[in-house]
């Protein structure tokens, strides 16, 4: 769930870097879409990691009533919206690798690797899939969080010190 959170801020930070060049119409789409995703699957996120434990403890301590709501929960309208957003994020990585893609400011193979772990995340998959899956977000996510450090870090006016090595922090007033 926290990668979730994070990857709000990461969709954030890549359509700025991407905002003022000829890519900025398809960044904005890949925005749209990958925030619009972020925010259909976070409630389902959220019931797995708060709700289900609950019921699993009510479980085993005797109440076997309530097994049929894990039942309802997954074959409700939640899996659809689920369903939804897992799609329109797919559709938003793959419209920041192409964005990535034409701006060629970052480098092209990780917004890829970015895009097709983003795009072919899926919990129901084999774990095996899901940890090669994690580690291409992972790596294209770095890859490209390392660029833009140094983009950023090459942008630092000369002669400033301190502020970690941040151009945001470095504003003349």
């Amino acid at each position: 769930m926290l990668a979730f959170v994070l990857l709000v801020y990461g969709t954030l930070t890549l359509y700025a870097y991407l905002a003022d060049g000829q890519p900025e119409p398809r960044a904005f789409r890949a925005l749209t879409w990958s925030l619009a995703g972020i925010v259909l699957v976070m409630p389902m996120l959220g019931v797995e990691t708060h709700i289900l434990p609950i019921v699993g403890r009510l479980y085993i301590t005797g109440a076997t009533d309530i097994a049929p709501a894990v039942g309802l929960i997954y074959l409700g309208p939640a899996i659809v919206v689920f369903l939804l957003g897992l799609l329109f994020l797919a559709i938003g990585a793959i419209y920041f690798a192409l964005a990535i893609w034409q701006g060629g400011v970052l480098p092209r193979w990780a917004g890829a690797f970015f895009a097709i772990g983003l795009a072919l995340w899926f919990p129901p998959f084999p774990r095996t899939v899901r940890i090669i899956d994690g580690g291409l977000i992972g790596f294209g996510g770095i890859w490209l969080a390392w660029a833009i450090w140094q983009r950023a870090e090459t942008l630092v006016q000369p002669g400033l010190t301190g502020a970690g090595g941040s151009a945001a922090l470095h504003r003349r007033t």
